[in-house]
């Protein structure tokens, strides 16, 4: 007897379901926390999240909705369970040392030791004026990396940190990283070739069509050669 083939379980396509309608959510929320911080009068509860989030994390906050809808689409386009939760409590992590990385590099100096209460009130209301580019976390991470090692350590350190983190937290080794940028740059390179190539062919260049159905090399004559060969028997005529 032939086996049975195994149709999608129940539980499996439930997963999917469950996939999709919380992925549309992500990136609903998305879409709708970007217009609240891009636009201005838009309600008082926009300004509300609009406050929250440019005090917690300054210019940087505008991040967190592009995660939500990339999470969100990953949820959708993905075919098993995704931890989506996991997936956005990951991307918050990164943004956050993003944002201590860009207050490393907008600060002149940097520390939150001598003062720490100042240091973090000063960055939540320069934040939520949009002149800070890390909030109250960017100074609270970058600042006490800063005050420990020095602001110009910190600014090599603190990108390199938030790159391995990255890395560490979506699973993805260096190799998978590095290769998919190579794979992605020689597509554009090709399809670049590809186009100019097309755009710069001339029918004298090209004398041999490959189409025959055999695969044999079919010599296809130009434009001038066929004149030359008309001429020559007009001639012999």
């Amino acid at each position: 007897m032939g086996r049975k083939r195994g149709r999608p379980s129940k539980k499996s396509k439930q997963s999917t379901i469950s996939n999709s309608v919380l992925g549309g959510v992500f990136i609903i929320l998305g879409l709708v926390l970007l217009v609240f911080m891009a636009f201005k009068n838009v309600g008082s509860i926009a300004q509300i999240f609009k406050i929250v989030f440019l005090g917690a994390l300054g210019n940087t906050a505008y991040i967190f909705p592009l995660v939500l809808v990339a999470v969100g689409t990953y949820c959708i386009i993905s075919e098993k369970k995704i931890d989506a939760l996991g997936s956005l409590r990951n991307g918050i992590v990164v943004i956050a040392f993003i944002a201590a990385t860009l207050t490393a590099f907008s600060e002149s100096s940097l520390s939150i030791y001598s003062n720490p209460v100042k240091e973090i009130t000063d960055a939540v209301n320069v934040g939520i004026a949009g002149k800070n580019m890390g909030g109250a976390i960017g100074t609270l991470i970058g600042g006490a990396v800063a005050g420990l090692i020095g602001i110009v350590p910190t600014r090599i350190i603190m990108p390199l940190l938030t790159f391995v983190l990255f890395l560490f937290l979506y699973n993805i080794s260096f190799k998978q990283f590095f290769g998919n940028i190579a794979y992605g740059f020689n597509y554009v390179v090709d399809h670049l070739n590809s186009f100019i190539n097309t755009l710069f062919r001339n029918d004298d260049v090209k004398k041999y069509d490959y189409t025959d159905n055999f695969g044999d090399k079919t010599p296809k004559l130009s434009r001038r050669e066929k004149a030359r060969i008309e001429r020559e028997e007009e001639e012999k005529q």
